[in-house]
C-alpha cells in the first residue's frame, strides 16, 4: 500500500501497476482464507446466528461446543480486511480513477493509461467478488459487500471516457475516414 500511496513521480509506473495488482491480489487472498475457515456458519452461535458477526461477543469461552476464542478472532479478521478493502479502495479511486471533476481541477496530469488500466482492472474484479452477492453461502459474510457511491462510480465512468473511448492517434482515424 506504500507503493500506491507514494507520490506518482517518485515512484516508476511499472512498480506502481505491479503494486496494484499486488494489493488486489493481497485482498482476494484474505477473503479465500476466511471462506476456508468456515466463516459465516453461525448454526452453534449461541444466540442462534442472528448475531452480527462484525460486532458479536467479546468474551473468550466455550458454549455448547462452540469456539467463541475462534469466534473473535474471526471477527477481528473479518473487520481488518473490511477496512483494508475500504482503504484500498478508496486511495485508488482517488489517485488513478479521479473523476470528470476532480480532473479538471487537479494541477496533476492524468496518471499514466499503464497505471490506469490495472488500477481500473483491480478495482473491477474487487466489485465482482466483494458484491451484494458475497453472503449468499456464508452469511457471515455479508459484511465484506462493497457498495460504489457515486463519486466510485463518476471515477470508473470518467475512465472509460478518457482511456478506452477515445483514440489513441488522431491520424489514424482521419486515415480511415479518408479511405473509406
Amino acid at each position: 500500500m506504500r507503493i500506491i500511496q507514494s507520490p506518482r513521480e517518485s515512484v516508476n509506473e511499472e512498480i506502481v501497476a505491479l503494486a496494484l495488482a499486488c494489493c488486489s491480489r493481497a485482498l482476494l487472498w484474505r477473503l479465500f482464507r476466511l471462506t476456508q475457515t468456515g466463516l459465516g456458519e453461525f448454526s452453534n452461535f449461541p444466540d442462534g446466528g442472528d448475531s452480527d458477526f462484525l460486532t458479536g461477543p467479546t468474551s473468550i469461552s466455550a458454549v455448547d461446543g462452540f469456539d467463541v476464542a475462534a469466534e473473535v478472532e474471526q471477527r477481528a479478521e473479518l473487520r481488518e480486511l473490511r477496512h483494508m478493502l475500504h482503504q484500498f479502495m478508496s486511495l485508488v479511486t482517488e489517485a488513478y480513477l479521479p473523476t470528470k471533476e476532480a480532473t479538471a481541477q487537479a494541477t496533476k496530469p492524468l496518471p499514466p493509461k499503464s497505471v490506469a488500466v490495472e488500477a481500473y482492472l483491480a478495482v473491477c474484479d474487487l466489485l465482482v467478488v466483494f458484491s451484494r452477492h458475497l453472503g449468499t453461502q456464508q452469511p457471515g459474510l455479508k459484511a465484506l459487500a462493497y457498495q460504489a457511491d457515486k463519486r466510485f462510480e463518476d471515477g470508473l465512468i470518467h475512465f472509460l471516457e478518457a482511456r478506452v473511448f477515445v483514440a489513441d492517434d488522431v491520424s489514424a482515424i482521419f486515415a480511415v475516414s479518408v479511405s473509406i
